[in-house]
């Protein structure tokens, strides 16, 4: 070891010692630890006192249970709603250049693959059929 003297103990005082009875959350702890418990009402009076709140809510409603929309209820139907109003624009702009009577070229291009292959005549797909090597073969 480099240094092989033992070290002296030195008792050192914490400031903070004794000062605890001072402390304001301390007071309030204490304080609140001092009050009598609140006794809640049983489980039976609860629910009683919950049915007469609903009963009476559906009375105000003319008989129709209030229907309860949750905040996440609430951000879904803005969502759906939103979406319904994008496709149904979508198709007024669809149905506006139908009506218009020429594709663009951008529509051109947005063909299915289907619609292009079925434009091709038979013999151009036969010699690409041959052009395209098979399993195993090299290019």
């Amino acid at each position: 070891a480099p240094s092989q003297k033992v070290p002296k103990f030195r008792q050192r005082r914490d400031p903070r010692e004794g000062t605890i009875e001072k402390d304001p959350d301390y007071l309030k702890f204490v304080e609140e630890l001092s009050r009598p418990e609140e006794q809640l009402p049983s489980a039976e009076v609860q629910l009683e006192k919950r049915d007469a709140e609903e009963k009476a809510a559906i009375l105000a409603n003319n008989g129709i249970a209030p229907v309860i929309i949750t905040p996440l209820m609430a951000f879904l139907k803005q969502k759906s709603e939103e979406k319904r109003s994008r496709s149904s624009q979508k198709q007024r702009a669809v149905a506006a250049t139908r009506t218009s009577g020429s594709r663009s070229t951008t529509d051109r291009d947005r063909r299915s693959r289907a619609e292009k292959e079925r434009e091709e005549p038979m013999q151009v797909k036969a010699i690409k059929q041959r052009e395209k090597p098979g399993r195993g073969e090299k290019e």
